[in-house]
C-alpha cells in the first residue's frame, strides 16, 4: 500500500501543479477541455508525465506552519519523530486521501482503487478506523490550497467526503455545522440527531421518566439497563419506527419505536471505532 501511496502523491502534486497552471491556457474554455488538460479522466498520461513538479515544497512549507497543531491533535507524543519525517508522513497520506477522492468524484479511468466495488468498500472501511485518521483541518488546507482556486471544477471538499460516505448517511444531511475532527468523528454526525430532531425529542419522554415508568427505578439501571428479552417480559412492545435517525428512540403507552439499522459487513467494526473514539 506504501508503493500506492508514493504512486498516488506524484499524480497529486502533477494534478495540483497543472491546476495551478489552468489561467495559462487561454484556449480551454469547457470543462471538459479543462479536465482533458488536468488527466483527469485519463490517469494513464498523468502517471507517465514528465512535468516538473513545483509545489511539493509549498506543501511541506503549509504543513510545517500547521505542525505544532498536527502533533497536538494525537494522544500519543510523536516527539520522536523528526519534523522532517513527520511531515512527509503526513503530505503522503494527505494527498493520497486527497487524490482518490477526487478519482472518484471525476470517474477517472484505469485507476482500479476507484473502479472496483469492493476495493472502494475495504478503501472506505480503511478510512475511518479511527487509528487510521489525520486531522480534518490538513485535509482540507492542503484541498484548498490545491484546488481552491477553482470552485467550477473542483467540489467543496466536504462536499466530496459526504458524496463517499453517504452509505452512513440515513438521514441525507447535507451539511454539518459543528466542528469535525476527522473522518470517524465524521461518521458520529451522521447519526447524531439533526437539530430539528433533538428539539422535538427534548419535549417528549426523558430517558429517566422512560425506566422509572418501566421499573420503578433508575439509578440501577445506568449500570444494568434490561435487554429487550427483559424489556419484553416486563410488557414493552416494540414496533420499527420511520425515524432515519438511529438516535431516534420514543417510549409512548408501552410502546417503544426503534428506528431500522441497516447492517452491513463493517457495521460491526463501525461501531466499535464509535466507541473506541468516545471511550479510548
Amino acid at each position: 500500500m506504501e508503493a500506492t501511496k508514493i504512486k498516488y502523491l506524484g499524480c497529486f502534486l502533477q494534478h495540483a501543479d497543472k491546476t495551478a497552471r489552468l489561467k495559462e491556457q487561454l484556449g480551454l474554455t469547457s470543462l471538459e477541455e479543462q479536465l482533458e488538460f488536468l488527466c483527469w479522466k485519463d490517469i494513464d498520461q498523468m502517471e507517465t508525465a514528465n512535468d516538473d513538479i513545483s509545489c511539493l515544497d509549498n506543501f511541506l512549507s503549509l504543513l510545517e506552519s500547521l505542525e505544532k497543531e498536527i502533533r497536538s491533535s494525537y494522544c500519543e507524543n510523536l516527539n520522536h519523530i523528526a519534523s522532517k519525517d513527520f511531515l512527509r508522513l503526513i503530505l503522503v497520506d494527505a494527498a493520497f486521501i486527497t487524490e482518490f477522492f477526487l478519482r472518484v468524484h471525476f470517474k477517472s479511468k484505469d485507476d482500479i482503487l476507484a473502479s472496483k466495488s469492493f476495493l472502494l468498500a475495504l478503501i472506505r472501511c480503511d478510512l475511518w478506523l479511527l487509528e487510521n485518521q489525520l486531522p480534518f483541518f490538513v485535509l482540507l488546507e492542503l484541498y484548498n490550497s490545491a484546488f481552491g482556486s477553482y470552485p467550477e471544477i473542483y467540489p467543496p471538499f466536504l462536499e466530496l467526503i459526504f458524496k463517499f460516505f453517504r452509505l452512513y448517511n440515513d438521514q441525507g444531511k447535507k451539511s454539518i455545522k459543528e466542528e469535525v475532527n476527522h473522518f470517524t468523528d465524521l461518521l458520529r454526525t451522521f447519526i447524531l440527531p439533526s437539530a430539528r430532531n433533538f428539539q422535538e425529542n427534548k419535549q417528549n419522554t426523558t430517558e429517566d421518566e422512560l425506566l422509572r415508568g418501566m421499573f420503578g427505578t433508575v439509578e440501577p439501571l445506568y449500570e444494568h439497563l434490561p435487554s429487550a428479552t427483559q424489556l419484553h417480559a416486563a410488557g414493552v412492545k416494540f414496533s420499527a419506527s420511520e425515524s432515519k435517525c438511529l438516535l431516534d428512540i420514543k417510549f409512548s403507552n408501552g410502546r417503544l419505536e426503534i428506528p431500522s439499522l441497516h447492517l452491513f459487513d463493517e457495521t460491526g467494526v463501525l461501531f466499535r471505532n464509535l466507541i473506541a473514539r468516545k471511550y479510548p
